[in-house]
């Protein structure tokens, strides 16, 4: 919806006259073209005022509700991470996990994945794409002979596809050049799932195309998902047959609120992370908190939780520590992030970030999204969320709902507010309580009703933040109105009386 309504709203209840002659006709009609116009401001959006408050309503949302995301199938994903500690110490010969560069040769990815596999993880993905030859052609067949081994052992590892993918099936995507993981690797892994694509704005895609040739490729999340699934016995072969339709939108990932319980253990990262309540208590007051930091935002500091991670995240510095070292209850604490788990690893170094955006945490490293996109496959199934369909032109079902949303919000206030303001004799501060009560009774009520077309379609949300803003800069042109015909009034009851 627009973030700027003023010019309809003064428009609209412009002069006195509404306060005491308008019709309930009247109110209904303009109630009705207020709403239109500001859902032409949201299909034109001039100078992006739409998209800005849209995306602040999206990561609003996510960052309230995070609080009740289901973290029942957290404990199953654990990230190793290479950071600048995990560089520097194998710079400084760290006799205690050996030398290390970046990206690491073929040996070092040997030896990462055999200290790994060691500990029986369920599968291994590598957030980082294996094109330079970082090696002769004896490290290159260590490198085979590891994964070999590894696979006989029961494990998964999957190498990323480095081709770029797109989200529509045509030539015109055709942007980068055709390339290819070195040696044999695409086909001793046990999948090469895409991590480079365009086209999907914030989204996450599950499935793309390769740029060039159109093959079909699936995201690290789902691929991992459906394999995870065939070995449960979960899922019917069918899933990923048919996964060009089943999973052909990309996905609104939900995130989750909380430390990991094996960092509350083992604070790698930032010592101030604290467990947060699991009961309904907890999650709410958490909850309330978010929203009160979402409505009152240049008052109260918004709550870090930097490096605090959803997911159980270990650098690999440590891990290698724990892993190589004689100190079994070292070996042991490794052994608690790997075991039984789908491991990723990936990156985030200086000069060579890849971030993304998450709602709870600040930026985050990739690889960090790739879990929690997994996470929301294993929580949600094939019921994840994800954009609205287009209905016609660029208009889809969230469009049509802020639009419904608003008639129904701005009559509704017109209605209420009519009867308010037209007790002229009333104190001004009687009115301003009134005033602020329905305010605050709107917003929750604009905001229950995203909960519940959320929570019943599994849509992105739509932008209740720019909805409110028109609703609030409607009661508060209305009320100034009404203050103006209250002392109006009051100011000529001593002349009338002379």
């Amino acid at each position: 919806m627009a973030s700027n309504p003023i010019f309809f709203v003064r428009w609209f209840y412009s002069g006195q006259k509404y306060i005491q002659k308008e019709a309930t006709r009247w109110t209904i009609i303009r109630g009705f073209l207020v709403a239109l116009g500001a859902f032409l401001i949201s299909i034109l959006d001039p100078v992006g005022l739409t998209s800005a408050t849209d995306q602040q309503s999206i990561s609003a949302y996510n960052r309230i509700t995070s609080p009740f995301y289901n973290n029942e199938k957290s404990g199953e994903i654990s990230i190793l991470l290479i950071d600048e500690s995990t560089i520097n110490a194998a710079k400084a010969n760290n006799h205690e996990i050996g030398y290390l560069n970046y990206p690491p040769t073929l040996r070092q990815y040997a030896d990462i994945l055999y200290n790994v596999a060691k500990l029986r993880p369920k599968a291994i993905f590598i957030d980082m794409l294996l094109l330079d030859p970082r090696g002769d052609s004896q490290e290159q067949v260590h490198l085979e002979n590891t994964l070999k081994r590894i696979k006989r052992a029961g494990v998964d590892v999957y190498f990323p596809n480095p081709n770029l993918h797109t989200r529509t099936r045509n030539g015109q995507d055709c942007t980068s050049q055709s390339l290819k993981n070195i040696g044999n690797i695409d086909q001793i892994s046990t999948a090469s799932p895409f991590v480079r694509f365009e086209g999907y704005d914030r989204y996450y895609p599950l499935v793309g195309y390769q740029a060039c040739n159109n093959e079909i490729g699936y995201s690290p999340a789902l691929r991992l998902y459906y394999d995870q699934c065939q070995k449960e016995g979960n899922c019917t072969s069918s899933i990923l047959e048919s996964a060009s339709q089943v999973f052909s939108d990309p996905m609104d990932i939900q995130w989750g609120n909380g430390l990991a319980q094996l960092n509350v253990k083992y604070p790698f990262y930032n010592q101030d992370c604290q467990e947060h309540p699991a009961d309904f208590k907890g999650r709410l007051a958490r909850s309330i908190r978010y929203l009160a930091e979402a409505i009152l935002n240049k008052f109260l500091s918004v709550s870090s939780q930097k490096g605090c991670f959803f997911h159980s995240l270990i650098p690999m510095l440590d891990f290698l520590k724990f892993q190589k070292s004689s100190d079994l209850t070292k070996k042991k604490i490794a052994g608690e992030f790997v075991a039984n788990k789908v491991v990723m690893i990936g990156a985030s170094l200086i000069g060579n970030e890849d971030l993304t955006q998450s709602p709870t945490i600040a930026q985050v490293p990739g690889v960090v999204a790739h879990a929690m996109a997994y996470d929301n496959l294993r929580t949600y199934g094939t019921e994840y969320y994800r954009p609205a369909e287009k209905l016609f032109w660029h208009i889809d079902a969230t469009t049509l709902v802020e639009f419904c949303l608003t008639i129904f919000i701005i009559i509704v206030e017109a209605l209420i507010i009519k009867s308010i303001v037209s007790n002229t004799k009333q104190s001004p501060y009687k009115l301003l309580l009134k005033m602020a009560f329905l305010s605050l009774l709107v917003f929750l009520t604009i905001f229950s009703a995203e909960i519940a077309f959320v929570s019943c379609w599994n849509f992105e949300p739509v932008n209740w933040l720019g909805v409110s803003m028109l609703a609030l800069t409607f009661i508060g042109v209305l009320t100034v109105n009404a203050l103006k015909s209250i002392f109006s009034l009051r100011f000529n009851e001593p002349n009338q009386t002379k």
